[in-house]
């Protein structure tokens, strides 16, 4: 499972997290190492921060459309709007974490998403 946030105490946080629940974490701290990475087929599930420097994670969601590489996808953020909800739906986010979060809520989430997605 793809870890992307651009900060490095966050990726680790949630790389434990991804652990816990059996799958691999693969961590990158930069949108275009993520989509090199799925478009490689080398993750199946995407943990996604939406801030992050160079482009957003919202650019990631839309380069993905346009290449028509789909994956999982929960996103992590500290603020989500309601516009910014709605647009995440509208580009296939099956699952939204505000920050901050409890463990409990990401391993809900990504189990939630696991079992819909297989």
């Amino acid at each position: 499972m793809l870890v992307v946030d651009d900060y490095a105490a966050m990726r680790d946080l949630l790389k434990l997290m991804v652990a816990q629940v059996g799958c691999e974490p693969i961590e990158v701290d930069l949108a275009k190492d993520a989509l090199d990475h799925i478009e490689k087929g080398q993750a199946h599930m995407m943990l996604l921060d939406l801030q992050m420097p160079g482009a957003s994670g919202l650019n990631l969601l839309r380069s993905m459309r346009r290449h028509r590489v789909s994956v999982p996808i929960i996103v992590v953020s500290g603020f989500i709007s309601p516009e910014a909800a709605k647009q995440l739906a509208q580009l296939g986010v099956q699952g939204i974490l505000a920050k901050p979060f409890a463990k409990e809520q990401v391993l809900e989430e990504i189990q939630k998403v696991i079992g819909t997605s297989s």
